[in-house]
Formats: structure tokens, C-alpha cells, sequence
């Protein structure tokens, strides 16, 4: 709940903490750590689209050992068709190396989260990042072999056989199969 966009976060916030310096400041370090970690994000994702002039790229960064997080949906190498979202995972994971001096790790689930592509401003699809992965892959080419699209997004190949199949067979059937 604390990862939603909704005006209720500050207030789950304040009573959490209310919560723990009333009663068991000690055994409630991991709702600590959830919340800051909520509004660490929020002064990240400030401090670098200012630095980036940018309004439209927001990341959660969560502590791993508090958070149940899907751990295989870290991918180091996926790759997306889209150099602008390249670089700016390249510029996030630069500008987090220097903020904290090499001392943290970032790491990027691709599984989690989500990425809007926008088409013309007139059709919006909000996705999973490892879809947009081989959604943007389309923008350059009009039919790819299951090998293509293998090699180009780097997905483990059990992954991608799930995400095209929701692609494929889902209720919105965005690509066709040939």
C-alpha cells in the first residue's frame, strides 16, 4: 500500500509513526525503514529530474532486506529499443553511484513497476518494464523471431515466453502471432 501514488501515503505515514514512538520504538524498525524508504524515493527522483530536467521519471528505491520483492525480476542486462529510456537507466544508476559514493547498490527489477509508452499522445499503454522492453522493439521492426527478440532483450528465456504469451493471448492482445 505504502507504494501506491495515493494522497493516503502521508497519512498511513504519520500514524505509523505515531505508532512507534508511543509504543515499541524497537521492534518497529522495518515500518521505519518502509517509510523512509517512501520518502528517500520521493527526494531522489526530485533531486535527479531536476538535475536531468525532467518531470516524468519516477523510481522507488527500496531497501531489499525489508521489502518482499520479487528477486527474480532482477535483470542487470535487459535491454530496452528506446536509447532515451537507456540512457536514463544509465543516468539513474550513475547519479545513484555518486550520491552515495559506490557505498549502495541499485538494482532494477524489471517485473515491478511500470513504464507508460505513448504513441502519437493518442494511445497509452502502461506495462510492466520487461514488456516494454519487447513492445519497443516493434517500434523499429514490424514481425521478430522469438530468437530476436531473445537477443535483443536479453530476457531469460522462461520470462519471455510468459510475457509473450500475455502479449499474444492476454485480453488486449497487443501483438499477433505468425
Amino acid at each position: 500500500r505504502l507504494l501506491n501514488e495515493s494522497s493516503q501515503t502521508s497519512l498511513e505515514a504519520s500514524t505509523f509513526k505515531r505508532i512507534i514512538n508511543k509504543y515499541f520504538k524497537k521492534k518497529c524498525s522495518k515500518i521505519q525503514t518502509l517509510i523512509q524508504d517512501i520518502d528517500n524515493s520521493k527526494a531522489f527522483n526530485e533531486e535527479f529530474n531536476k538535475i536531468c530536467n525532467n518531470d516524468n521519471f519516477n523510481l522507488r528505491i527500496l531497501t531489499h532486506t525489508h521489502w518482499s520483492l520479487n528477486e527474480d525480476g532482477y535483470f542487470h542486462n535487459i535491454k530496452y529499443n528506446d536509447d532515451t529510456l537507456n540512457n536514463k537507466f544509465l543516468l539513474t544508476h550513475e547519479f545513484y553511484k555518486l550520491k552515495f559514493n559506490n557505498m549502495r547498490k541499485l538494482q532494477f527489477n524489471h517485473k515491478m513497476g511500470e513504464i507508460i509508452l505513448d504513441y502519437d499522445g493518442k494511445h497509452k499503454i502502461k506495462t510492466k518494464p520487461m514488456i516494454s522492453s519487447i513492445l519497443l522493439l516493434f517500434n523499429s521492426k514490424e514481425r521478430l523471431s522469438f530468437n530476436e527478440i531473445l537477443e535483443e532483450t536479453l530476457i531469460n528465456k522462461e520470462y519471455l515466453i510468459l510475457c509473450l504469451n500475455n502479449l499474444v493471448f492476454g485480453k488486449n492482445q497487443i501483438v499477433k502471432k505468425f
